[in-house]
């Protein structure tokens, strides 16, 4: 594994982790989808409203000076570092997806897991953390005291972002968080995105 050779050394890494692990995982995806199914009831108690899906540009400066409680709120990535603004979005679900900047052995990682399971301790279970599966061996060792609002999905192989995951509990396999995660996540709970 070397980043200078092999730009996808940390998606290999993470191949490489579950193949050796080789734990099956139709339970773990069986509960990840029950702790989302049931997160997505309490949230729908709220209406059909429209769903705001933030990411990390430089529009989000802009974040501050609305509310946004009239819809549903997906964040991403390293909007944990903010703690203030993290408790103004009030989110409902967290996303992250890279294995390098979120799920690597690197400082940076490392301080977004640490950033991620205090901004998630915070919320009182009021937010559920969204990830690739293939990550949930990171995850599952660091976020022990969130357990129940873990929910690692795994890839499905398509390109669909714009299906429902209630339906099919699958990511598609696309290269960024926007359609990775937010949009499949943000489509799943409103047509109003």
């Amino acid at each position: 594994f070397d980043y200078e050779r092999n730009p996808l050394d940390g998606w290999h890494l993470f191949r490489a982790a579950n193949a050796i692990d080789g734990k099956p995982q139709i339970a773990t995806n069986c509960a990840a989808k029950s702790v989302f199914e049931k997160h997505l009831e309490l949230l729908k108690l709220r209406g059909d409203i429209p769903v705001y899906i933030f990411g990390t540009g430089p529009s989000l400066q802009s974040a501050v000076s609305r509310t946004f409680s009239d819809g549903f709120r997906v964040v991403c990535n390293t909007i944990v570092k903010d703690q203030i603004l993290w408790h103004h979005l009030k989110p409902d679900i967290l996303c992250a997806g890279d294995a390098i900047y979120h799920f690597g052995a690197n400082k940076h990682a490392k301080a977004f897991r640490a950033d991620a399971l205090e901004r998630l301790k915070e919320s009182g279970g009021s937010t559920i953390f969204v990830y690739p599966a293939s990550y949930d061996l990171v995850v599952r060792s660091e976020f022990r005291e969130v357990k129940e609002i873990l929910v690692p999905i795994r890839e499905g192989g398509h390109k669909d972002f714009d299906h429902d995951l209630s339906t099919r509990f699958l990511l598609p396999s696309l290269g960024n968080v926007l359609n990775h995660l937010l949009l499949p996540v943000g489509m799943t709970l409103s047509k109003d995105v």
